[in-house]
């Protein structure tokens, strides 16, 4: 993906209303952290993540965060969506599709170009990022 569109970005859709979320995420930069709700690990990751909203909120750095929730066939887990002001949106990958990813998962993008990846640990540290 590094260097392309992110594939997925017309299948991301808001976690609160469905409307979809893909065209605010192709500008600007953003740093998005695919999640399983029920995964422990990304658990542990969001809220590095929020902090680091509230952080870039009160710096008015041009970086915002995107949590985006990957469906699972595992349960019904009960899904966080706290607001976060323009720093940050929440959305989940629509459910027409069944989704495969390991989690948690993150990916830096520059006006919907993929910059950078990181997956498991390495995803749940915000040093990945430029």
């Amino acid at each position: 993906w590094i260097g392309h569109r992110m594939p997925v970005l017309a299948n991301i859709v808001s976690e609160t209303n469905g409307k979809p979320l893909g065209n605010r995420l192709a500008h600007g930069r953003w740093a998005i952290l695919f999640y399983h709700a029920n995964c422990g690990e990304c658990q542990k990751a969001i809220p590095i993540y929020e902090r680091a909203a509230e952080q870039l909120g009160a710096s008015r750095s041009t970086w915002r965060i995107a949590f985006v929730r990957v469906p699972s066939d595992t349960g019904k887990a009960t899904t966080r969506v706290p607001t976060g002001g323009g720093q940050v949106v929440w959305g989940i990958l629509d459910t027409s599709h069944r989704w495969f990813a390991t989690t948690p998962a993150a990916v830096e993008l520059k006006n919907g170009k993929v910059v950078k990846t990181a997956a498991d640990t390495a995803a749940m540290k915000l040093n990945w990022l430029n």
